[in-house]
């Protein structure tokens, strides 16, 4: 039988071993990226399981965005317009879960020549994509109100298509000219002529 004095002793021992902690972290940025606890790092896997297959899929997305442009052509019918948006939305998508996967690992990785290959890579591929989004824009702000109806009568999906293109277009015209304002208001603003 065991005396009191052994219960607490063994009472204490579990206590503290569960109530043991690690060293807390200090960041050091000479610090080497393997030397990093993994709980301090990006798990990166939701975006792409890996770097392979984040080339994969980057490669796929040349191609998608080369035939988003090969139908520019179609952009003169209702069903072109709806299969052009879709294809761009979807693509932009991708482009855009691809390209954070490229940045978080650049903002880590400064000097491995494979991550910025692979973060200038997908920031060209924005830029694809950026420009295909303002021919979708001056397509559909192109449209009057009785030709837009017409397609939507033609292509009923525009109309949840163009509900998402008209609100990032909107905002994005919001944003501009608020900026603007800001832009043309800030030097009275500093030199004190002008108050908010």
């Amino acid at each position: 039988m065991r005396t009191r004095i052994e219960h607490w002793t063994i009472t204490m021992i579990l206590l503290s071993f569960f109530t043991i902690q690690a060293a807390p972290f200090t960041p050091d940025a000479n610090m080497k990226a393997s030397d990093v606890p993994n709980e301090y790092k990006w798990d990166l896997t939701p975006l792409c399981s890996s770097n392979a297959q984040w080339q994969t899929e980057i490669d796929q997305c040349e191609l998608d965005l080369k035939a988003l442009s090969e139908m520019h052509n179609a952009l003169s019918s209702p069903k072109g317009i709806a299969d052009y948006m879709q294809a761009y939305f979807n693509l932009d998508d991708r482009i855009n879960r691809l390209t954070l996967y490229a940045n978080l690992q650049r903002e880590t990785a400064t000097t491995n020549q494979a991550v910025i290959a692979r973060h200038q890579t997908a920031l060209t591929l924005t830029e694809g994509i950026m420009q295909e989004g303002a021919i979708l824009r001056q397509t559909i702000l192109g449209l009057s109100d009785s030709e837009l109806e017409n397609a939507i009568s033609k292509a009923p999906e525009l109309k949840t298509l163009c509900r998402i293109s008209t609100v990032f277009v909107k905002e994005l015209t919001e944003c501009f000219l608020l900026m603007k304002s800001a832009f043309y208001l800030l030097p009275e603003i500093i030199s004190g002529h002008k108050s908010i």
